[in-house]
């Protein structure tokens, strides 16, 4: 039988923080839970981050830990953990006293085995991204995870789009459900149109009109190589003073992307990072392993 709490957050509150220190509750998040906090950006991160108890915080891309890990309240303050930190980093955080780790799922076998992670709770951030993993891209690395992940002091699982339960792996059906009711929640209106034919060119005719008619930011979720490309180039052609350096590209960082924009975009390709306030660029291209699960923020200016 599935252990299944509704809470029910009043429409006055729009992040969990506040909810709990309003309420008077410990400022934590449900302990060996499955949580569905119901919608995103309600500050689920952000509470395992801030307060006092030890926290490894695992998620599915680097991009993430980056944007989180950069932000200036948390620089030095938590652990960014990707391949490319080495053991002695990981140990002297520790060693000195650091409380916060993030880390990419595939690595946290690898901590379970260098530190004592007993004193640390797990939370396991964007589990629908695992659940999706599991079903043929990340296969044992999700397993591995899974059989780690009850090692740590406690253990917890969240997400903003959960899953149906049916389909979760045992072990985290025999946690307890947990699910935020956001009682102030309001279904956005997007304006939507079925392209059929032409997709480049609307798109592009699009983002002509946002950059000559506003000072909006433009953004394109565009999950294929070969249409950013193409749509860099003729971006580039119709607006001369353009450069590469004028868009904010998100996409995965691997050997294959990198190889793959830098041959057909030029030796000078960088990737961009995510938006927060003063780095902003007016023209956004993100997949989606460059955006699920990070913080964007408007201009300041």
């Amino acid at each position: 039988m599935i252990n299944y709490e509704t809470i029910e957050i009043p429409e006055n509150f729009q992040y969990l923080g506040p909810y709990l220190r309003a309420t008077g509750q410990v400022y934590d998040l449900p302990h060996n839970a499955y949580i569905m906090k119901g919608m995103t950006g309600v500050g689920g991160t952000t509470i395992a981050l801030d307060n006092d108890e030890y926290y490894v915080i695992a998620c599915h891309t680097t991009a993430l830990i980056r944007e989180k890990c950069n932000q200036p309240e948390y620089l030095g303050k938590v652990l960014p953990i990707t391949s490319e930190i080495d053991n002695e980093t990981i140990i002297d955080f520790i060693e000195s006293g650091g409380k916060k780790i993030m880390i990419t799922y595939d690595s946290v076998p690898r901590l379970v085995n260098l530190i004592d992670i007993s004193n640390f709770r797990l939370l396991v951030d964007e589990v629908q991204q695992m659940i999706k993993y599991l079903g043929g891209f990340k296969t044992h690395v999700c397993i591995n995870l899974i059989k780690s992940a009850f090692k740590f002091k406690s253990t917890s699982f969240m997400t903003a789009t959960s899953t149906s339960l049916e389909y979760l792996p045992e072990p985290l059906r025999r946690l307890k459900i947990v699910r935020y009711e956001w009682k102030g929640a309001v279904t956005p209106q997007i304006k939507k149109c079925q392209i059929k034919s032409n997709m480049s060119e609307k798109v592009l005719s699009f983002s002509l009109n946002v950059l000559d008619n506003s000072k909006d930011e433009v953004y394109l979720f565009y999950n294929s190589r070969f249409g950013i490309v193409s749509f860099i180039k003729k971006l580039l052609k119709v607006k001369p003073s353009l450069t590469l350096k004028n868009i904010n590209l998100m996409f995965s960082n691997t050997i294959e992307n990198t190889e793959f924009f830098k041959k057909h975009l030029g030796k000078d390709f960088e990737y961009g990072c995510a938006p927060n306030g003063t780095n902003n660029k007016r023209i956004n291209l993100i997949s989606s392993m460059g955006f699920e699960g990070i913080d964007f923020y408007p201009n300041k200016d």
